[in-house]
């Protein structure tokens, strides 16, 4: 026992690191062999060959790091990442895969060349073509431009990094308010209110969470009313004391976590919203013609298994997915006894998923378009919804994206092919 105290008592930093190193090397030795056994036995009983045990088995790890389909890949990919991840936080790296781990211990993806003058000129002039479409006919239109998780009012970046995103987005809002396009620029509420960006964000990803998204459903329909696009608001759809929020602790591991591993900035939690009032809404999805009617949150958003959050699967799946069904175009929702009962047409990315699956509480016609998986006529859906206000949301890092760059009533970009009426549609 004292030889080995002594022992332990030699152990310098230097001599440590080298045995965790040694041990590491072990283990990327063998963790395979238990599956390589496994495969040969698959192989020999059952006929599968190796290239393709291989390949289901590095689909389940693939995340964001997939390579080229033709090449068998690294077998238990994740624990891989999750080792690689753990020693770059060791070692205090500050990035890792083209990941930015900021000073309040978020990652992020940096804009380095994003200020684009004339392409964003270009952008506001077509939105500015759709919002006069709307003021033409006595309706209305609100650009919502959501925030990123990097803070413009901080320093949070590391030494030698640098972020523009928000610089082009401050140049894209001075141009649309030339145009006369109402805006609502919710870095400024964010900033008038105290909000943290650490709490307002996942650590793992570049979402904001389902708490900040309710919020912000919040501050889109204070801006309508301010507008005159709805009547008051009635507070028991907005006040949170009429909600759950249900909390799943660390089953998230974001976008950016898939390229880092679990260890370099943690897991997430996740939090279900689900109203506490009764709500009966029909959700329509055009791209497997579903239809559905019930509670919000059953139809509304996807709805998962418990085993989803007890038991995740951090490199296959999200549990962000589970708002507004994830990234999908068009879905149309109505609720008949919602207190505004007007047509929203919204236009939105994946930030928009919780506010705009929200907003069908408060709303009886609500059609949402993502413009990144909508290939049909954009002028021939606008005229079939008729809408009486468009949003149209961006986040700040997707200004360049589909969304925002569409020129929505010239028919320049997509099939332009027309687009059914859905049972939905009156």
């Amino acid at each position: 026992m004292g030889n080995f105290i002594a022992a332990l008592r030699k152990l310098t930093p230097s001599r440590l690191l080298a045995v965790l190193f040694l041990l590491f090397i072990g283990y990327v030795a063998c963790a395979p062999f238990p599956q390589f056994l496994f495969q040969t036995k698959a192989l020999l009983t059952e006929g599968i060959s190796p290239r393709s045990y291989i390949r289901s088995i590095d689909d389940q790890y693939s995340g964001m790091l997939s390579t080229e389909k033709n090449q068998p890949l690294l077998q238990n990919k994740g624990t891989y990442v999750d080792l690689n991840g753990l020693m770059a936080r060791i070692l205090k790296q500050p990035s890792m895969n083209n990941i930015v781990r900021l000073r309040n211990g978020h990652l992020a993806t940096p804009n380095t060349d994003f200020l684009q003058k004339d392409t964003l000129l270009s952008i506001s002039d077509s939105i500015a073509s759709l919002y006069q479409a709307q003021s033409s006919q006595g309706k209305h239109f609100l650009f919502v431009l959501a925030p990123s998780q990097i803070d413009p009012n901080r320093d949070l970046l590391p030494v030698g990094y640098t972020d523009n995103a928000n610089e082009a987005a401050d140049f894209l809002l001075r141009c649309l308010k030339t145009s006369g396009v109402p805006c609502l620029d919710l870095r400024e509420r964010m900033a008038q209110e105290g909000m943290d960006y650490s709490e307002a964000f996942f650590r793992t990803d570049h979402h904001w969470t389902p708490q900040t998204g309710f919020w912000a459903y919040t501050v889109i329909l204070q801006k309508l009313e301010e507008t005159g696009a709805v009547s008051p608001i009635n507070t028991d759809y907005t006040n949170a004391e009429n909600f759950d929020f249900l909390i799943q602790k660390s089953c998230l591991l974001g976008s950016a976590g898939k390229r880092t591993g679990r260890y370099y900035a943690g897991l997430d939690d996740f939090c279900i919203i689900k109203p506490r009032f009764e709500t009966s809404i029909s959700t329509y999805r055009e791209d497997i013609d579903l239809l559905l009617e019930g509670r919000y949150e059953e139809v509304c958003n996807q709805v998962f298994p418990e085993s989803f959050y007890t038991d995740p699967d951090y490199y296959n799946t999200t549990a962000y997915d589970l708002y507004g069904w994830s990234d999908t175009a068009p879905i149309q929702r109505r609720n008949n006894s919602a207190p505004e009962g007007k047509q929203f047409l919204l236009i939105g990315d994946s930030f928009g998923n919780i506010p705009f699956s929200l907003l069908s509480l408060y709303v009886s016609q609500c059609d949402e378009l993502d413009m990144r998986h909508f290939s049909g006529s954009f002028s021939s859906y606008y005229e079939t919804c008729d809408p009486d206000t468009v949003i149209l949301l961006i986040n700040v890092n997707g200004i360049l994206d589909t969304n925002a760059s569409y020129p929505y009533l010239s028919e320049k970009t997509g099939s332009g092919t027309e687009t059914a009426v859905s049972p939905l549609h009156n």
